[in-house]
């Protein structure tokens, strides 16, 4: 019997000699058809959305399962030719993989990098004895996490007064991660402590997927509100004349407006109220 070698089986074959003195000798030999495992493994992946984002066939490769078993490592693989990107970043692939050994790994699909969404690849193996798979793989292209915010800011205006750009900002990566303020660029005016205004600075981040954000913010420098509010008083002198420091100081605000803790304020000079006489008192705040 002839093998049929497209099938999976054992067949037995019966083979025959006759030497030239015509004796014969026969012997019979089993051929085992067992079925290729041959197999392409592919991995799915993610791509974060943005002007630096890339992909290459090899991203989803894993490795090629050969007909006999033996694993053909994704890195021994090389790539016949280069992948063609379009003004719309759309990759529409046809790639061919080939070894020395002739296994072949096409690639086949479109990688479209300028929306979100899913892009399904196939990965098609076939082995030395003609057989074909395939295996697919899904590149989801999605939206970067990154986010930049800044509050607007009031600062008053004062030699003491002091205001830190990076402070109060707050930055995530492109996958939703905190990251430092440093990583973030200031620009727009520059905020000048010592004159009252308002000053629009902006700031600028981009993320590893060259994804830019942007966010502008008003700093206000205002000039204090503080002030202390006293009043001038007459005592008649003698020995039971009561004055106490408080008795000028009617209010006080502090440098938001607020209402000012008197304890606060400090006092100089002082008052003989036995004695007749004009007695300066100087309150500060």
């Amino acid at each position: 019997a002839t093998p049929d070698l497209t099938k999976v089986g054992d067949t037995e074959v019966t083979l025959t000699y006759t030497d030239a003195a015509g004796n014969t000798a026969t012997t019979t030999a089993t051929i085992h058809v067992i079925k290729s495992v041959a197999h392409v493994n592919v991995k799915d992946g993610t791509i974060i959305m943005g002007p630096n984002a890339t992909w290459q066939a090899q991203d989803n490769l894993v490795s090629v399962i050969q007909a006999n078993g033996d694993t053909v490592a994704a890195d021994d693989v090389i790539l016949k030719n280069d992948v063609q990107v379009n003004s719309a970043r759309v990759m529409s692939i046809m790639y061919s993989y080939l070894r020395a050994d002739g296994t072949t790994v096409t690639v086949s699909g479109q990688v479209d990098l300028s929306k979100i969404g899913d892009n399904t690849i196939t990965y098609t193996y076939t082995d030395s004895q003609g057989n074909t798979t395939n295996s697919v793989a899904n590149v989801a292209v999605v939206a970067s996490q990154a986010a930049l915010n800044a509050n607007n800011q009031t600062i008053v205006q004062g030699p003491n007064a002091s205001w830190n750009a990076t402070k109060a900002v707050t930055v995530t990566d492109e996958f939703g991660q905190s990251t430092a303020a440093t990583t973030v660029t200031v620009g727009g005016d520059t905020v000048d402590l010592t004159k009252a205004g308002v000053y629009h600075v902006t700031y600028t981040y981009t993320d590893g997927a060259g994804n830019v954000f942007t966010k502008t913010i008003a700093v206000t420098v205002a000039a204090t509100q503080a002030g202390l509010t006293t009043t001038n008083s007459t005592l008649i002198a003698g020995p039971t004349t009561k004055w106490t420091v408080m008795d000028n100081l009617t209010a006080g605000k502090d440098a938001t407006g607020q209402a000012l803790d008197l304890s606060q304020v400090k006092v100089s000079g002082t008052v003989d109220t036995t004695k007749v006489g004009s007695y300066p008192i100087t309150y500060t705040y």
